[in-house]
């Protein structure tokens, strides 16, 4: 049995997929906070409605594309909806599972979105899976911008087993070359957090 197995075994599985976040969390005021370069190719990874990768698109120049990843197909598809609502082009969907496959050429990303979505990878034992597929698409120059629930009681969000802080975040980034950078203030349960390498 392999180690992501035995922690589907041992361990309830954490759905990657919810509530939207786009009536909760500011993605502008967020994406303004990180500072996006105009030439950052963007990776939204577990991306859902798209909601930050749509905001991200109106940050970046024309020809800088926006990935747009998810696992599941009515996310994609709302996604898909709403750009051709919005005449968007600059915004790529992507229906994969990315501890499986990121179908990206090499050293693409600049800029990795991670919204909600690091405490269900580490909850299931999928990061070290993960991170095998995003390693080799990021630049070796980048940024990994991190929003996740703070390691506190709350009724709303993900159970308090289940959630990643800060401090445990760097950690599990810091053997690829990461680094802690900016962090924001959010809302009071929450934290933004740059990582960058």
């Amino acid at each position: 049995m392999s180690d992501k197995e035995r922690d589907h075994h041992e361990h309830k599985p954490h759905r990657h997929h919810g509530h939207s976040s786009r009536s909760f969390l500011d993605a502008s005021a967020i994406l303004e906070g990180f500072g996006l370069g105009p030439d950052e190719t963007i990776l939204d990874l577990g991306c859902g409605d798209g909601h930050f990768a749509i905001e991200a698109a109106g940050r970046v120049d024309f020809d800088t594309a926006v990935y747009a990843l998810d696992l599941w197909p009515e996310s994609i598809q709302e996604l898909k909806e709403e750009l051709d609502e919005l005449g968007l082009r600059k915004v790529k969907p992507i229906l994969a599972d990315a501890t499986e496959e990121i179908p990206l050429p090499a050293e693409t990303v600049r800029v990795c979105l991670m919204v909600n979505v690091l405490h269900g990878f580490v909850h299931n034992g999928e990061f070290e899976d993960l991170m095998q597929q995003l390693v080799p698409v990021l630049h070796t120059r980048c940024r990994i911008l991190i929003v996740d629930y703070r390691k506190v009681e709350d009724e709303h969000g993900p159970p308090l087993e289940v959630r990643v802080d800060p401090d445990e975040a760097i950690e599990l980034f810091r053997p690829q070359g990461f680094r802690k950078g900016k962090e924001l203030e959010v809302e009071e349960n929450r934290y933004a957090m740059e990582l960058v390498r």
